[in-house]
């Protein structure tokens, strides 16, 4: 018995026949299952810690800075430090249930809300201890608009819009509006990468293919303090954004143009071989690792020794080509978090 469709032709007008369900279109095909299961990631070695997790409890910043656990009733939260920055004297952002932007305070331990006017759809970065007010987190509106989030000296939340324009998609990182502490990040609209300092964003190159962006670039800790690099993903493939010299303008540079990376998670900082990881001095210089997804591979962004603060130096290795990888986020110094995807059948 055929099956005829309505209002369903060939081109010369006689009604299209099917034999069963399926090739009707009629049939319905359940999408594919998974089970997902929680590796940790130590330099080259990667080891199972939990099978068959919730996805929901693996939820993180996802602005490539140090890693913070998303809050139990909270949309999302930005990273809580970039190199050169103190971990305790820097407030982060976060966006709750009701898509309220607020901002953490470190020294009272609480949350206070920026505001309650507008939705809020994702954050980056961090502000300013209260005796600092020069640097900036992010947060996008549910317009699309950009808007940078400062903290007064006397402890007084600011947020200013960046620009007129309401196609940006994602954010990455904090920036500074100093001349001696460049600290840049970095933000996507309409597929065009742009470098954000306070207030101003700033087109970076020519590319409108963007997908991606992680960390922040810039001489965070001002003067020989280490340097540091953004990754970031265009037409698939995968690019350093960082610093050839002391100029605070940042630069694009092909990491890996193999063409198939879905996604990248860290920050490249360079560090001297001293026990002071902050004085530089006496180096050698290595740069920090970095882990990311191409394909269904998992992959390590291994930091090199370079001769200069300003050259960020890596190479690309494969960790584990034998799973199929769902997610994976930098945690802090070589180590990271992995997710691994296995079909149900």
């Amino acid at each position: 018995m055929a099956i005829i469709l309505p209002n369903t032709r060939n081109a010369l007008g006689v009604p299209n026949r099917y034999s069963d369900l399926a090739a009707a279109g009629l049939r319905y095909t359940p999408p594919p299952a998974y089970r997902y299961d929680a590796y940790d990631i130590a330099g080259d070695t990667v080891t199972l810690y939990q099978e068959d997790i919730d996805l929901a409890d693996y939820q993180y910043n996802e602005d490539g800075l140090s890693l913070q656990v998303l809050p139990a009733g909270y949309k999302a939260i930005s990273g809580t430090a970039a190199t050169g920055f103190p971990v305790g004297l820097n407030n982060h952002l976060a966006i709750d249930g009701d898509d309220h932007l607020l901002m953490y305070d470190y020294q009272t331990g609480t949350y206070a809300i920026i505001d309650s006017t507008y939705s809020w759809l994702s954050v980056s970065g961090f502000t300013s201890s209260h005796t600092f007010d020069f640097v900036f987190g992010y947060a996008i509106r549910s317009d699309h608009t950009l808007w940078a989030i400062g903290n007064t000296s006397e402890g007084v939340a600011t947020i200013a819009q960046v620009g007129s324009d309401s196609d940006w998609e994602s954010i990455s990182g904090a920036s500074s509006n100093t001349s001696i502490v460049f600290l840049r990040a970095f933000g996507i609209r309409s597929g065009m990468l742009h470098w954000l300092s306070g207030t101003t964003a700033s087109r970076l190159g020519n590319l409108n293919t963007w997908t991606a962006i992680t960390g922040c670039s810039g001489n965070a800790g001002g003067g020989d303090n280490p340097s540091q690099c953004a990754f970031g993903i265009a037409s698939k493939n995968l690019y350093i954004i960082g610093n050839t010299s002391s100029d605070p303008v940042p630069v694009v540079i092909q990491l890996d143009g193999g063409g198939d990376w879905e996604r990248v998670s860290g920050m490249g900082v360079c560090l001297g071989d001293d026990p002071d990881p902050y004085d530089t001095e006496y180096g050698p210089w290595f740069w920090r690792d970095a882990y990311g997804l191409r394909g269904d591979n998992l992959m390590r962004l291994v930091g090199k020794p370079s001769s200069s603060v300003w050259g960020p130096q890596y190479e690309v290795v494969d960790l584990n080509s034998l799973q199929t990888w769902h997610n994976v986020w930098w945690m802090d110094s070589s180590t990271g978090i992995a997710i691994s995807m296995t079909p149900i059948v």
